[in-house]
């Protein structure tokens, strides 16, 4: 049941979301857009079938259910990518092939349920493979996951070392930001 709220949760606020980024172009055309409840009521509805007619193998892995889906999880980046070329249709591979931004553009929902049902959150071995070469957050984690895939995709070098140097670098100014206080 929890999951079944959380996903019409999703639906509702991504088509929130999509309502906003309407109201924004509204905004630059027309001045002084009518917010309207009915529009606002449609948009929530039907606004996220845009996403789902997109990515329709990444609503199949949401909706196959997360208990199956908990026991595979990978060990390893190479795991990963056995489990993504299994997961996403031919159509989502093409799409995450030929977009070096596929990672960022699906950080927030895709990156979010692998970082869940991997458990880079909790922990368990694929966590461990990531602290292991120095990666700790899992935001990093599942961004350095997404950006290797589209990579490998393109039979590119990872840059493993580069996206790992990368993260470290960024939560080092981040630290050193937060001790000087700003």
């Amino acid at each position: 049941m929890t999951e079944i709220l959380q996903f019409i949760a999703w639906w509702l606020v991504s088509g929130f979301i999509g309502w906003i980024l309407g109201m924004i172009v509204d905004r630059m055309f027309y001045k002084k857009p009518k917010i309207e409840l009915g529009v606002i009521l449609l948009s929530m509805v039907i606004g996220p079938l845009v996403y789902l007619i997109c990515f329709n193998s990444l609503l199949q892995y949401y909706l196959n259910g997360r208990k199956e889906r908990k026991n595979r999880i990978p060990e390893n980046l190479k795991e990963c990518f056995v489990f993504l070329d299994d997961l996403l249709s031919e159509e989502d591979k093409e799409e995450a092939k030929k977009d070096p931004e596929f990672g960022v553009r699906i950080h927030h929902t895709f990156g979010r349920t692998l970082r869940n049902d991997w458990d880079l959150w909790t922990g368990g071995k694929l966590k461990d493979y990531f602290i292991s070469i120095g990666i700790h957050h899992a935001d990093d984690m599942s961004g350095i996951i997404l950006t290797s895939y589209h990579r490998y995709l393109n039979d590119e070098d990872i840059k493993l070392d580069e996206q790992v140097k990368f993260s470290q670098e960024y939560w080092r100014k981040q630290k050193e930001e937060d001790a000087q206080g700003k």
